[in-house]
């Protein structure tokens, strides 16, 4: 299964995600994807406007693809699933009626922003002996996303003040997810899913 989700739908659903996950920004959604059933499968997260600078970082199976300038996210997951040599073998999870109506008619899956949140906090609530790693993967995001945070800060001249509520990381760990980028930053394309490049 390849899942093809709007990044603005679901980090402004509110009231779905425990509180230990309640405010989880792009690199904390993407390891919270990888610990769940949706772990298993390919992710894209489409997000609108440009790259921010010291984005997320790319997993293995999670990427992340910026709309540009003038185009939506809309426009773009509905461009994935036309192109798709497989779209039955697609879920698109979004909240605009008229892009679930496309792309259904292209036989791909689709479901609410609602519904995806409740179905990854359900598998980490039930995780059980994996309950753990779960909790600590997503609390490593959050301390990650802080201290790339703090370091913006103080190299524009201002406080370094931490957005993201973050859990404790021992010294030395590393960051999940923080593979090397292939060149360009953009995630390789293979066939017969991914029809364009997608900036990590």
């Amino acid at each position: 299964m390849q899942l093809v989700l709007d990044a603005f739908n679901v980090l402004h659903v509110t009231g779905v995600l425990p509180p230990e996950l309640a405010g989880i920004d792009l690199d904390g959604l993407a390891d919270l994807i990888e610990v769940t059933r949706f772990g298993r499968g390919e992710t894209w997260i489409v997000c609108d406007g440009m790259r921010p600078r010291g984005g997320p970082a790319r997993r293995e199976r999670v990427w992340f693809s910026w709309a540009g300038g003038g185009v939506k996210a809309d426009d773009v997951i509905v461009g994935l699933v036309q192109r798709s040599s497989s779209p039955r073998r697609m879920t698109v999870v979004s909240t605009d009626r008229n892009v679930t109506k496309i792309v259904r008619r292209r036989g791909a899956d689709t479901m609410t922003s609602e519904e995806f949140l409740e179905r990854l906090a359900a598998d980490w609530r039930n995780a059980r002996p994996g309950r753990v790693r779960c909790n600590h993967a997503v609390s490593q995001a959050a301390t990650a996303q802080g201290d790339r945070s703090a370091r913006r800060s103080r190299s524009a001249g201002l406080a370094g003040g931490v957005r993201h509520r973050a859990g404790h990381r021992r010294s030395g760990e590393r960051d999940r997810g923080q593979g090397r980028p292939t060149a360009g930053g953009c995630a390789p394309v293979p066939s017969p899913h991914r029809p364009f490049r997608a900036c990590s």
